[in-house]
Formats: C-alpha cells, sequence, structure tokens
C-alpha cells in the first residue's frame, strides 16, 4: 500500500505542477485579451468579439484544474472545515469517506463530462468556431485530477501519512 502511495503521490506531484503551470498561463492570456478588448473598445472604438467568449473558456480550463489542485493541497473549503471540527477520535474514519466521496465525484464529473465532450462535439461555438465539446472537455480532465488527487488523499489517511 505505501508503494501505491509513493508512486500515485510522485505521478500527482507532475499533474499538479502542470496544472499550477496551465492556470497561471489561463489566467495571464484571459486577462491580456480582456485587456485588448476594454482597449478596442474605449481606444479603437472596435471591440474584438472573439475576446469574451475565449475569456469564457479559459476561465472554464483554469477553474476545474486550481478546483483539483485545491483538493490536493486540501485547501478544499469542505476539507478544511471538516479537518477543524472533528475530534482526534474520528478524523481518520471521516476523512477517509471523505476523500472517497470526493474521488467518486470526480468520477462523476468525467463520466458526465466525456458524455457531454460526446454530444457536442459536431456543434461549433459562435464566433471562436471550435467544438463545443473542446469548450466541455475541461470537465472530465478536471474529473479525472479530482479523482487521482482525492484517491491520494485517502489513502494518505488510511496509512496515517504526512500530506502532500
Amino acid at each position: 500500500m505505501k508503494r501505491l502511495l509513493a508512486g500515485l503521490s510522485g505521478f500527482n506531484d507532475v499533474l499538479v505542477r502542470w496544472a499550477l503551470w496551465l492556470s497561471a498561463v489561463g489566467l495571464i492570456v484571459m486577462t491580456a485579451i480582456t485587456g485588448w478588448q476594454v482597449f478596442g473598445r474605449y481606444v479603437l472604438n472596435d471591440s474584438p468579439q472573439w475576446v469574451e467568449r475565449t475569456a469564457l473558456l479559459l476561465v472554464l480550463y483554469f477553474s476545474f484544474l486550481a478546483g483539483a489542485v485545491g483538493v490536493r493541497e486540501e485547501s478544499h473549503l469542505g476539507i478544511a472545515f471538516i479537518n477543524d471540527m472533528l475530534p482526534p477520535t474520528f478524523r481518520k474514519t471521516i476523512m477517509v469517506l471523505v476523500g472517497l466521496i470526493l474521488a467518486a465525484f470526480g468520477g462523476v464529473l468525467c463520466w458526465n463530462g466525456v458524455l457531454l465532450v460526446i454530444e457536442t462535439w459536431d456543434v461549433a461555438t459562435p464566433i471562436i468556431r471550435i467544438p463545443e465539446g473542446a469548450t466541455y472537455f475541461a470537465i472530465p480532465f478536471g474529473g479525472i485530477l479530482i479523482t487521482l488527487f482525492a484517491l491520494e488523499l485517502t489513502l494518505r489517511e488510511y496509512l496515517g501519512e504526512k500530506g502532500a
């Protein structure tokens, strides 16, 4: 079990670095293009139409990535609240249960996200003309990350290991 935890933890370390990096890049790009929209609207008097839809797409992606990282780092509101409120004797059992619930939630996100991507792949988004399914791809990707990170937390708690 400890070997499994070590392998999963190492793999998740790489995923967390990538997720944080991609979230940061997405936030920077979104800020830049939103600034371009403001400049276009008020200075050039010609606001680019693609900016709003692209910014919404970026928010969706970096929100799911950053949310998954929040699960891994145990900064998710529910996890922090439960950690603070539980007596030590019940903490392990409840935290294992919470980890399993989070993993199941990630699995549901992944499964339903894949169905949504498949269902909407043939529909083009207005203005930016990419498949609508590409917009929703963030949902199953975030669900996979949440599942992996929650399983690591569950294993870590079950084995009594320190946090990542």
